[in-house]
């Protein structure tokens, strides 16, 4: 059937997860997105393994501080790290847009990704220690929740934002959806986390929520004036950063 197909497509082609492989076809790619946040739900449910053995004073710190950090990057392979890497030597080349495009798919790293790089990896080293000296029943379930979150706003950027270029894989898979089904799933998703963290913490989600408009609007400025629309690449970008400052908000609120 399409919509196992598709949640075959979807674990494939964002995580390293093993599953059947086979052909893919447009039809078969119809409702893949409504599954990208699958792969959220899956780093989420290990990582709220970690909260709880750091909680039951099982981990120590920096041992949920490593392993937190590595968790996304041995599911994922690093895919949106990739994105966010040359989204960054894109933008810090200051070229028009379509130069921007072509830097983006270059293979080569540039000086500059190296060094967007290492900013956000010291935040995140940074939040995870706050969060992991401030940990809470509550936070242990907001930070699984982030990572469901950038992956259901990643997913409706793809189907409701107009892409930079005419091929590449973001653009077959955002003209393969059945976007009004895809919209309506990832916006269900959408409602039911905002949900949850409200609940799990009033303020703390609330300020989660209120960052996720923002900077997914924020997203759609940047993406349109650079580069004409958005690339699989901006979408990484997107990601990574979502998580990076929902993590550092969930950290300084705690501390503060």
């Amino acid at each position: 059937m399409s919509v196992f197909r598709a949640f075959f497509i979807a674990i494939s082609m964002y995580s390293r997860i093993p599953v059947p492989q086979f052909a893919w076809k447009d039809k078969d790619m119809r409702y893949t997105i409504c599954f990208f946040p699958f792969i959220g739900i899956i780093i989420g449910l290990f990582q709220y393994l970690l909260n709880c053995l750091l909680l039951g004073h099982i981990l120590y710190d920096w041992e949920f501080v490593l392993l937190s950090m590595l968790l996304p990057l041995l599911i994922t392979g690093g895919i949106h790290l990739d994105g966010f890497m040359d989204t960054a030597d894109a933008l810090h080349s200051y070229a028009p847009s379509e130069r921007k495009l072509a830097i983006m798919k270059d293979p080569h790293i540039g000086a500059f990704s190296v060094i967007a790089l290492l900013a956000p990896s010291l935040l995140w080293i940074f939040s995870l220690m706050e969060l992991a000296g401030h940990m809470t029943a509550a936070t242990a379930l907001l930070i699984p929740a982030i990572y469901v979150i950038s992956r259901t706003l990643s997913g409706l950027a793809l189907v409701c934002f107009p892409a930079a270029k005419k091929d590449g894989l973001l653009f077959t898979f955002a003209s393969a959806s059945h976007k009004k089904i895809v919209r309506t799933v990832l916006l269900l998703y959408a409602a039911v986390l905002f949900v949850f963290i409200l609940t799990a913490d009033h303020a703390a989600g609330a300020l989660l929520l209120l960052f996720a408009i923002l900077f997914t609007l924020f997203y759609h400025h940047m993406s349109m004036r650079q580069f004409g629309g958005i690339t699989g690449d901006t979408e990484g970008w997107f990601l990574c950063l979502t998580e990076l400052f929902m993590l550092l908000i969930l950290a300084l609120y705690m501390r503060f």
